[in-house]
């Protein structure tokens, strides 16, 4: 029984710490380049820099260790936020924590679609570098920053990073659960994304319960006729390209007929399947239902 509760107390705890490391921190790197090749990078993430998106270690992401990346001149990472995202908000939206104290810099740039990147900023040495898109005047939300190495000083050369963050105000979660929803619809922002369901491999029909509370989105969007709304589905890896698109489209479109047999106009919703090529994030085989997912991304006009 004593180890029991002993497990409830870390359980909790963890979950815990998960969730802020969801709400406030970038957790995955999706893109690496070092020059020369920083071999305490294979070793601390315990993998080969080609194997990407890599989860942050939890213990990093939530500086609890001075665990960090050294990214020497022209080396660079590209970090997602894969739960939330950054806008701006009242004062400096964007952080990145250093260590080391020997004239390092870095550049920072930050992007919407992880393609097209903006210069955000210079992210100084021994210290926690704070920067503010009002700066730059950038108004769309904030999933990836990239961080460029600028100098070979130190013992372990370039720049030190141990993490990317964001404060509350500046912060945005990335999804409204459908159960949320009801609580959230007199103050929503524009735009949301909504997690309608998870699936297992072979299904693509929403069961009763979700459907249920999926009804009073559309009751919503029914009164007001100013929004748009997208029906996007994802898949896991599993399988080839033309059978994840295809599953895919098959469950969006499922969403997208109950949806205008329920009244919603068609003018205002089109659907997409978009196979596996936005996962939420990296996992492993027994998580994988989280990347088989619905959501409904709505915009106003």
């Amino acid at each position: 029984m004593k180890s029991l509760i002993i497990l409830g107390c870390i359980l909790v705890l963890v979950n815990k710490l998960y969730s802020q490391k969801e709400n406030s921190y970038a957790d995955v790197i999706v893109e690496a380049h070092f020059e020369p090749n920083n071999l305490g990078f294979k070793f601390f993430y315990g993998g080969y820099p080609n194997q990407f998106p890599i989860d942050l270690p939890l213990t990093v992401v939530l500086e609890e260790d001075n665990r960090f990346i050294s990214l020497p001149k022209g080396s660079y990472l590209v970090l997602k936020f894969t739960d939330n995202f950054i806008i701006d908000g009242e004062g400096p939206d964007i952080f990145l924590k250093e260590i080391g104290a020997s004239g390092e810099r870095a550049s920072v740039y930050v992007s919407s679609d992880g393609i097209n990147f903006s210069y955000l900023g210079i992210a100084r040495d021994d210290s926690t570098t704070a920067l503010d898109l009002a700066s730059i005047n950038y108004k769309q939300p904030v999933y990836y920053v990239k961080i460029v190495g600028l100098d070979n000083f130190g013992g372990s050369p370039g720049f030190d990073l141990e993490c990317v963050y964001a404060l509350p105000r500046s912060n945005v979660k990335n999804y409204t659960f459908l159960s949320e929803f009801a609580e959230q619809r007199g103050k929503i922002s524009f735009p949301i994304k909504i997690l309608v369901d998870n699936y297992n491999y072979t299904e693509y029909e929403l069961t009763p319960d979700v459907l249920n509370s999926l009804l009073r989105v559309i009751n919503w969007i029914k009164q007001h006729p100013q929004v748009q709304v997208k029906v996007l589905a994802h898949c896991d890896d599993f399988g080839s390209k033309e059978f994840q698109l295809s599953e895919t489209n098959s469950r969006a479109k499922w969403v997208y007929d109950f949806m205008i047999m329920k009244g919603v106009s068609p003018k205002q919703i089109q659907y997409k399947g978009l196979g596996s090529s936005q996962p939420h994030k990296s996992i492993d085989n027994t998580q994988k239902s989280i990347n088989r997912r619905i959501e409904l991304e709505i915009t106003q006009n």
